[in-house]
């Protein structure tokens, strides 16, 4: 701000700049090209896997939903000439999900229901829509948390300066440009967050429910609940997560846990040995670095998570949902989560806004080296390790710092 109030040319312009040039990005990248391919190589990213899946379920081909033959079939239409799987009757063969270097969707059976409206659309359309609605959820994350933050988010500018800053960090622009879903989890947090705030126990429990798409952060924010004793809103979690069960039965039957499960497995073992530079949560970030096959990895990540995890309980357990806890367990669900890929790590700046608005020292500062920081994601190729880890490990320390310093109540500025 200047000294006569009026806000500076560069703040009014920058944030329309950043979200207006992801939007161009996205519809580009969709209509540039042909086929299956985009100025930039395969069009969406992750996003075949979704829209498959969506596409199995209007083609009534949901029990095949775990097959990874049959989710090739459907992909390979998304896929450019040089990219495409082996022969689909390979993989028959095979009935590996870790083989043959397509995306195999992982994710609970409600999950494929959802991108089913998604999958109504043609591809590069779905595309598109997916892209602005990540852009939505960012805007509908930060809204929501409104007034939990009132230093940090005062008005409607501070709101579009925030889904800027999002869109800025390296995590969630890669999220958005590449179809994955790290936007809506934002979203789902925070509408824990809020509504657990105002006591409305009903949304809170079922956007807590809502979580399990993404089952290793989702049953983590349950044992976070249970810490912090919200029993009313337990209970709308369990309603929730009994329709999604049923949900996934019709689709794929009674038993599909069990399947899910069998099938994961074989898929997160072939995922860290393909993605071990990508991981960001402790077991798969210490396994990816040393190896799956020696058991210390595992231990070593099992206590580092179990440290954060009971930090985050302990505020939990004290405070309630609150600012404080929300900041811990945002970081926390992503390092002591069993898989958590780099763009997870998005999560995180839940933890940072906390921060800008408790005027932490520095935190200004702090939230410019954050997004800074995000971008060292690049170099994991090389690094062979993905440098958000301990980037994570660091957010968490700064913000347990200063809970452990001020209390739930936040210092006057």
């Amino acid at each position: 701000m200047t000294s006569t109030g009026s806000t500076r040319p560069i703040v009014r312009i920058l944030p329309v700049a950043v979200v207006a040039g992801v939007v161009v990005a996205i519809v580009v990248a969709a209509f540039a090209g042909g086929g299956a391919s985009t100025v930039g190589g395969r069009l969406g990213g992750d996003f075949p896997a979704f829209y498959a899946a969506g596409r199995m379920v209007i083609e009534g081909a949901g029990n095949d939903l775990y097959d990874p033959a049959a989710q090739a079939a459907f992909q390979l239409p998304f896929y450019p000439e040089s990219e495409r799987p082996p022969a689909v009757a390979e993989l028959q063969r095979s009935a590996d999900p870790g083989s043959g270097g397509f995306l195999y969707f992982a994710y609970p059976p409600f999950t494929a229901i959802a991108y089913a409206a998604l999958a109504i659309l043609p591809y590069r359309l779905a595309f598109v829509a997916h892209g602005l609605l990540s852009i939505l959820a960012l805007w509908g994350a930060v809204h929501l948390v409104r007034p939990l933050l009132p230093r940090a988010l005062r008005n409607g500018r501070d709101e579009l300066v925030a889904v800027a800053v999002l869109l800025a960090t390296y995590p969630i622009l890669r999220a958005v440009l590449g179809g994955q879903n790290t936007a809506f989890t934002l979203l789902l947090l925070a509408a824990l967050w809020r509504f657990a705030s105002d006591d409305r126990h009903a949304l809170a429990g079922l956007s807590l429910a809502a979580l399990a798409y993404k089952p290793q952060f989702g049953l983590l924010a349950v044992l976070l609940v249970v810490a912090a004793r919200r029993w009313r809103i337990l209970a709308w979690w369990a309603l929730g997560a009994g329709v999604a069960y049923a949900m996934g039965a019709v689709l794929v039957g009674w038993g599909w846990p069990t399947e899910w499960l069998n099938q994961t497995g074989a898929f997160n073992d072939e995922n860290l040995v393909v993605n071990g530079d990508l991981m960001v949560s402790a077991i798969g970030w210490f396994r990816g670095l040393f190896g799956i096959e020696p058991t210390w990895p595992i231990v070593v990540g099992l206590a580092v998570a179990a440290v954060v995890g009971l930090i985050a309980a302990v505020q939990w357990w004290r405070a309630g949902i609150g600012t404080g806890a929300i900041a811990l367990g945002a970081t926390a669900i992503v390092v002591g989560a069993p898989s958590a890929l780099y763009y997870d790590a998005g999560l995180a700046v839940a933890s940072a806004g906390v921060g800008v608005d408790r005027r932490w020292a520095g935190s200004t500062a702090a939230l410019i080296g954050f997004v800074a920081v995000s971008w060292s994601q690049i170099a994991a190729g090389a690094l062979g390790w993905s440098p958000l880890f301990p980037v994570l490990l660091v957010v968490f320390a700064w913000a347990a710092r200063s809970i452990l310093r001020q209390g739930e109540t936040p210092a006057a500025p």
